[in-house]
């Protein structure tokens, strides 16, 4: 339950829609039936994987922005000191898969050190999202300030506007970005969208 099925690594939900022959849309309704729970035969060296993953999709706007990726809190650290690329010629796709299956994922911090540079700031493409097990957590994002550690979606001196591009993946603060899990979108995203994505950036391979 709330597993994101997978053939070779890729969730399923990737290749529902993206058919171009009869063969890829057979190999379609299978994985689409996978999705509700009815898995059929598969061609010899095709399998079925159950995994919990979080992934998105980012870049920086000066190159000089790191980022620290944890879970449930800062209780489970992904990654630390991630130099983004800068610009979106430079945007990837990171992709961190929680073992055992069993693990519930509650919560996705990201840590944006800004270093005071001006202008410096990262992108998270608003229409792949934050995906917590192929669901977009991105909607549910409030920003906590790293000194005082207050969560709040607004920070003095910003405008209404810069406040809520914090739900639309524009993070410009140097602190905390707060993510629910089960606040997440429940209609996943148009599977052609992702099989796009999923090709026309570079994976960051898994540690």
């Amino acid at each position: 339950m709330g597993l994101a099925l997978s053939v070779h690594g890729r969730p399923v939900i990737e290749d529902v829609k993206d058919v171009e022959d009869l063969a890829a849309f057979t190999s379609a309704l299978t994985l689409q039936a996978a999705q509700l729970g009815c898995l059929q035969p598969l061609p010899r060296g095709l399998s079925f994987r159950a995994e919990k993953a979080v992934c998105f999709v980012a870049f920086g706007c000066t190159g000089a922005e790191d980022i620290d990726v944890y879970l449930n809190g800062l209780t489970l650290p992904c990654v630390t000191g991630l130099r983004l690329g800068c610009g979106a010629r430079e945007r990837r796709m990171y992709r961190y898969v929680v073992v055992p299956v069993s693990c519930e994922i509650r919560s996705v911090v990201i840590r944006l050190h800004l270093r005071g540079r001006p202008g410096a700031g990262v992108i998270i493409d608003r229409s792949f999202g934050v995906r917590v097990v192929g669901h977009d957590a991105l909607s549910s994002t409030v920003f906590v300030d790293a000194k005082t550690f207050v969560m709040t979606p607004h920070k003095e001196g910003m405008s209404s506007e810069e406040t809520g591009s914090v739900q639309a993946g524009c993070w410009m603060w140097d602190g905390f970005y707060y993510m629910l899990a089960y606040r997440r979108t429940s209609k996943r995203h148009s599977s052609t969208e992702g099989s796009k994505a999923l090709r026309s950036f570079p994976v960051i391979p898994e540690d």
